[in-house]
Order: C-alpha cells, then sequence, then structure tokens
C-alpha cells in the first residue's frame, strides 16, 4: 500500500466515531450502481471512456458509472438541479477518495465532467459542480485534508470542549494537538515570508492562514477548563506545554473494521481534587460514542467539505498501531 495513503488511512481510523453522517455520504456515493434501473444511460457515456485506453480497466469502469450516476443528471427526477455547493465539495472528495484507492486516471473524471457540463448547458443550466484537482493546489496533500477534516468540523470539536462536563474524551484532545503540530510543520516550511512562493505554495499558506483564523475563533477563544488548546500564535511552545506535557500512553490497536461502527469512547476523568496542571487519568468507557451530525462551513471555499474523507475511515481491513 502507498505509504501516503496509509499514513491518511491511520490517521483516519483513530477519527473519530463522531462524524457517522460523513460516512453516509461517502457510503452513497460509493454505492453500486449494479441494480440502478438507469445503469445503461451511465454506460452510454462510460464505454466510449474506456474504448479510449487498453490500460483502464473493470474497476476504472464502476468508478466512471457511480461518477456519472453521482451527477445525478439521469436520475428520473429534478433533484440534481438543486445540488448546492456542499454536495460538490463532497462529490470531490469522493472523487480523491477514489483516486487514492483504486488509481484512477485523471482523464476519466474530467471527460465525465465534460459530459456533465455539455448536458447541463444544453438544457440551459449552469454545471452545479466542478472538478477540483487537490493535487495540483496544495502542498503535502496528505497533511492538508487532515487540517481540512478538522477545520470541517470545528464547530463540533468545540462542541465537546466546552460542554459542562468532568469527562474529557481523549480522542479530541489528540485529535486538536495533531493538527496543531501539522499546522506548525506546514507553516514552517512552507511560507516564511522571505521566500518567493509557487502558487501551490500560495494555496497552501492561504489555506493555512485560514485554518489559523478559523481556529483562533472557534477554539482559541473558547472559555473552557478541561482541555488543552494550544495557541497558534505562538505555536511551537503551546504544542510542548499543552500537547506533550500532557502525553499519555494510548492503546496498541484499535478495533478491527467489524467494530468500526461502534468505536469505544476513550475518554478521561479529570480528578477535581488534583492540580490543574496534573496529567488526567484515563479510563476506557464500554459505551461506545454518540453520533454527532457534521455541519460543514462553506467559507472556506473549493475546500470545505473535505471532512467527507473521514468516511474512509471506515474502510480500514487492518489493525494497526496507533502512533503516527
Amino acid at each position: 500500500m502507498n505509504s501516503k495513503k496509509f499514513k491518511l488511512k491511520k490517521f483516519m481510523y483513530f477519527l473519530y466515531y463522531f462524524l457517522n453522517d460523513v460516512r453516509k455520504k461517502y457510503d452513497n456515493f460509493d454505492k453500486s450502481v449494479k441494480d440502478d434501473r438507469n445503469s445503461y444511460m451511465y454506460n452510454s457515456v462510460c464505454n466510449p471512456i474506456m474504448s479510449k485506453s487498453s490500460d483502464y480497466t473493470d474497476v476504472h469502469k464502476n468508478f466512471c458509472l457511480k461518477l456519472v450516476r453521482n451527477f445525478g443528471h439521469f436520475s428520473n427526477n429534478h433533484e440534481f438541479l438543486n445540488y448546492n455547493d456542499e454536495w460538490c465539495y463532497d462529490l470531490n472528495n469522493w472523487i480523491y477518495n477514489s483516486m487514492m484507492k483504486h488509481k484512477i486516471p485523471k482523464k476519466i473524471i474530467t471527460e465525465c465532467f465534460g459530459e456533465y457540463e455539455y448536458y447541463m448547458k444544453g438544457i440551459g443550466e449552469k454545471p452545479r459542480c466542478i472538478y477540483y484537482e487537490y493535487d495540483n493546489l496544495y502542498e503535502d496533500q496528505m497533511k492538508i485534508i487532515k487540517l481540512i477534516i478538522f477545520q470541517s468540523n470545528m464547530d463540533i470539536v468545540k462542541d465537546m470542549v466546552t460542554k459542562e462536563s468532568n469527562i474529557i474524551d481523549f480522542h479530541v484532545q489528540k485529535y486538536i494537538c495533531d493538527c496543531v503540530k501539522i499546522y506548525e510543520e506546514m507553516n514552517r516550511k512552507h511560507c516564511p515570508q522571505s521566500n518567493e512562493k509557487s502558487e501551490k505554495s500560495n494555496n497552501t499558506c492561504g489555506m493555512l492562514n485560514t485554518f489559523k483564523g478559523m481556529y483562533k475563533s472557534f477554539l482559541s477563544a473558547t472559555q473552557q477548563e478541561n482541555y488543552n488548546i494550544p495557541y497558534l500564535d505562538d505555536v511551537e511552545n503551546g504544542y510542548t506545554k499543552k500537547c506533550v506535557s500532557s502525553r499519555q500512553k494510548l492503546p496498541l490497536t484499535v478495533p478491527g473494521v467489524n467494530d468500526a461502527y461502534a468505536l469505544p469512547s476513550l475518554t478521561v476523568y479529570r480528578d477535581e481534587k488534583k492540580d490543574e496542571n496534573s496529567p488526567p487519568s484515563f479510563i476506557i468507557s464500554e459505551k461506545p460514542g454518540g453520533s454527532i451530525s457534521s455541519t460543514v462551513s462553506t467559507a472556506f471555499g473549493t475546500v470545505a467539505g473535505a471532512s467527507s474523507i473521514v468516511a474512509l475511515l471506515y474502510k480500514v481491513n487492518t489493525k494497526f498501531h496507533l502512533n503516527i
């Protein structure tokens, strides 16, 4: 398995029982067209595309059929005319996931979008979606994706760290610290002010600035007592003080794929009698974490819906060590 792909899956499998709605969206995009009554129309688009290269496989064709189906313009209703930006972001992230998983050639994707755009213009409508090429937009795409996942669900994280309780969810604490570390590393590597930057660097730094602004708005200004929230204005010292000093040993393995839909909630009970700087005690809760609806903000342009990528966490087929 490609190392970047494995690292992304590894990161996402540790994430997060509270993103059930994301999995449902991904599964809907990825469901088979085998019993679809309109599959012959999808084939009318994909067969000519597949005939252009002997390198195309049945896996590539299945992806093509799903993508054409997902556009919705061959359905028996006009719901596709109501698709919005959030739907487009989710679709693009399902596409990106499929590219990594099945090595889908970009030519197939661009030709499918071309047919869709041609159809929409033919009925006097603007296309509801365009193709976003993430690998051409950003440096270190895997790390950017991790930040986008966090950014897209920052309201959920805020709700979890601000609720009145002496119970700390260690998954949330580690999630925050991991993403802060990624931000610090990428900002230091790609955004020194003295360097002349490429377009990808500009996009990357723009994304990091957006992340920083949202993080400060949602989390840095948040009033809470249980979680350690590093500040991004002094991220190196903040990470060391807030995250490294309170790091705890994690379980070596996580549940297998059959348990993935009900991951146990790893929670922390802070002894209120202890000094506030003392490391908390960790207890595994027997109850699985509850489902929390993921609200995806569209404020950050073409990458806003990338939380959909989290759905891959339910597709991991092996156990592995959690240390990233």
